[in-house]
């Protein structure tokens, strides 16, 4: 995805609200990725170090349908070949079983690949909010750990998805239905399926119960346009930045 201050925007209705239509969170990007490797673990523990509101990570699956921390297809962008082993980096994580992948394959910063279990059993009670984006239809093994993680816990939890079957196959499984139901967007600035982010319309959807969230924005500048606007999450490589600015607003 391009750094674009604001490249689409998110559209959530939520019948479970929380009523605070104008408060805003800052959202850490795969992690604290304008500092660190993103999706890792190092990369997520830093954002929630420097007090970020949330993380965002990506989720894909495996052949055998465990799920990783990773964003792109394959592992070249951020993994290398354990030593005298032959990472398959071209291969796409859908070809692979977890197994090769955890034999063969380590971060550029040192780490294994994540697996969604690991990451989620470390942040879930945390006090943060947690962004799962599915990258591809989640597996059955997916949906059974996010249940059994968050239960009755989820207020935090925000399950989004480019993936208009990965959605539905989230909303048939019958958990966090009530929670997530994200808009496909158009790719055009500040569009999405007709509705145009202006001021007025983004008093119209926080008054109508709806979230809006906005990424990747890292300008301090169109942060603070975004929080401005009454924008609800902002999407950020750089989640310090936006807590500074954040915190100018309080």
């Amino acid at each position: 995805m391009k750094k674009t201050y604001i490249s689409f925007l998110f559209l959530a209705s939520l019948l479970l609200f929380s009523g605070k239509a104008f408060s805003k969170y800052c959202i850490a990007h795969r992690g604290f990725s304008g500092a660190y490797l993103e999706n890792s673990l190092q990369a997520l523990r830093a954002a929630y170090d420097a007090g970020t509101d949330g993380i965002e990570f990506d989720v894909l699956h495996t052949k055998d349908g465990v799920g990783i921390v990773l964003h792109n297809d394959t592992l070249k962008k951020t993994a290398i070949s354990l030593p005298g082993k032959n990472c398959k980096l071209k291969t796409k994580i859908q070809d692979q079983t977890y197994l090769e992948i955890e034999q063969n394959c380590i971060l550029k910063n040192g780490e294994s690949v994540p697996t969604l279990k690991t990451v989620l059993r470390e942040f879930f009670d945390k006090g943060i909010f947690i962004f799962l984006e599915l990258k591809d239809i989640p597996s059955k093994e997916t949906l059974e750990l996010i249940k059994n993680i968050f239960m009755d816990r989820d207020e935090f939890l925000r399950i989004i998805s480019l993936n208009n079957k990965a959605l539905k196959k989230v909303q048939k499984y019958g958990f966090m239905t009530q929670k997530l139901s994200l808009f496909k967007p158009v790719i055009k600035r500040y569009k999405s399926y007709g509705l145009l982010s202006t001021k007025r319309n983004i008093k119209f959807l926080s008054k109508n119960k709806f979230e809006t969230s906005v990424w990747t924005v890292n300008n301090p500048v169109k942060m603070k346009k975004a929080m401005d606007m009454g924008i609800k999450f902002i999407t950020t490589d750089h989640p310090d930045i936006c807590l500074e600015v954040k915190s100018l607003l309080i």
